[in-house]
């Protein structure tokens, strides 16, 4: 069985500054986690720097962890219009790149869709969404 803490659990402790994404990977390291487990914006520099990506990727690999699962927000599948979820899916296949560079084993999408009941439509575009997503290309 693996055990992991998401980084999200830290998340004050990442906006005072006190906790980084590599503070993170050691705290894992040294508290006995066999995997990690980040949120999103906790690499969001990654998304442009995969110089940056690459060095989080080599201070995990440094510590024996594999990335377990990705945590990503506003990729989520449903919204109202088609140009919304044009416009979550972009974010949605950025963070999914982002995963699979990190070796990540897997990632965490939310449905959307804040409403009380998913009608019939919403899960229909719900499931094409997720059918779209999964595999996504070059993910293996």
């Amino acid at each position: 069985m693996r055990y992991s803490i998401i980084s999200y659990s830290f998340r004050r402790s990442f906006d005072n500054g006190s906790m980084d994404i590599n503070g993170y990977i050691d705290f894992c390291h040294e508290n006995g986690f066999t995997q990690l487990d980040p949120w999103m914006k906790h690499l969001e520099p990654g998304l442009t720097d995969r110089a940056w990506l690459a060095a989080v990727k080599a201070a995990g690999d440094a510590t024996g962890l594999p990335f377990g699962c990705v945590a990503i927000d506003g990729g989520h599948i449903y919204e109202p219009t088609p140009g919304e979820r044009a416009k979550t899916r972009a974010v949605a296949n950025a963070w999914l790149d982002v995963a699979e560079f990190l070796g990540a084993s897997q990632v965490r999408i939310d449905t959307g869709g804040r409403v009380d009941a998913i009608s019939d439509e919403m899960l229909e575009i719900i499931v094409d969404g997720y059918n779209d997503l999964i595999p996504p290309k070059g993910w293996k």
